[in-house]
């Protein structure tokens, strides 16, 4: 019972260890400097407009690539400051770092974006997560729906977990014998001690 139960474990972890890359259907929408959310013309990456251009369609961007914002993990971690109101995600949101680069589709066009600040509305639960998009001004507002490729992601700590409890089920089948490392580990360690008492 034990071993199946084991197996049973491996799997899951490994299942949870992997998730694979999808297109997330999302709304696009945008702020700029001095709007009525307070938006200023720096960013949270410590990047303000005078390090970005602008692209045909008003909207800034770094190294050619649209500047975004959207939940960011260390905001969410964060219990201070602004951050301390967007501590958790709706189901099926995804939240990024800061640097992070992402590939973005509206309007029919393909985009590279990067992610440079920190979005408060896109922690709200509506039909489709928002990405907010960095533009000069008023008349570049964009509200639109597109979508975002989410790049596979790979959680080293089940996997790490897998890798043990599958040592422990070589354990419990009788394939690895680690009386012989007990008995090598307290010697070792009653040596040290030895040693310290001296």
């Amino acid at each position: 019972m034990k071993k199946i139960i084991t197996i049973l474990l491996i799997i899951i972890f490994i299942i949870l260890s992997y998730k694979p890359s999808y297109y997330q259907d999302v709304r696009f929408t945008s702020y700029h400097p001095n709007d009525k959310t307070g938006s200023t013309k720096c960013t949270a990456s410590g990047y303000c407009i005078k390090s970005f251009d602008i692209n045909d369609e008003g909207i800034y961007t770094y190294d050619d690539k649209l500047v975004i914002a959207t939940p960011v993990n260390r905001c969410t971690k964060s219990n201070t400051g602004v951050c301390s109101k967007y501590n958790s995600l709706p189901k099926g949101y995804n939240q990024f770092d800061i640097y992070d680069e992402l590939k973005l589709y509206f309007n029919d066009k393909q985009y590279d974006a990067i992610v440079l600040d920190i979005c408060g509305a896109c922690y709200w639960k509506e039909e489709h997560q928002r990405y907010d998009l960095f533009v000069k001004s008023k008349s570049n507002i964009i509200d639109t729906y597109g979508q975002v490729y989410i790049k596979e992601k790979i959680n080293y700590y089940f996997i790490f977990i897998s890798i043990f409890l599958f040592f422990i089920l070589l354990i419990q089948m009788k394939l690895i014998n680690i009386k012989p490392l007990i008995k090598y580990i307290k010697r070792y360690l009653s040596k040290i001690k030895r040693q310290v008492m001296r």
